[in-house]
């Protein structure tokens, strides 16, 4: 039989469970996924690791960092704004 938990016992209980649901969804966002399409428009996912997805992956996250190199992040308080721009 299970036991009864109380007000506390189920508190620590969610909050394990959210942090350890958070941990899980971090690690799956950490990877970088590659999504291919075909003419017909279906998608597949390639397998991290093989050749196919490294082939595809280390050219796209150089291009991406040249691209965030090249440009702000966020705009700061030391850009003019549009209208006083010519």
């Amino acid at each position: 039989m299970r036991e009864k938990r109380g007000p506390l016992g189920r508190t620590v209980g969610v909050v394990a469970g959210s942090l350890a649901s958070a941990a899980r969804r971090s690690q799956a966002a950490a990877g970088t996924r590659v999504v291919v399409y075909d003419a017909a428009g279906l998608a597949t996912m390639l397998r991290p690791g093989t050749s196919e997805h490294d082939g595809i992956a280390e050219p796209a996250a150089r291009l991406i960092a040249a691209a965030r190199e090249g440009r702000p992040r966020r705009r700061g308080s030391d850009a003019e704004p549009a209208s006083e721009q010519e």
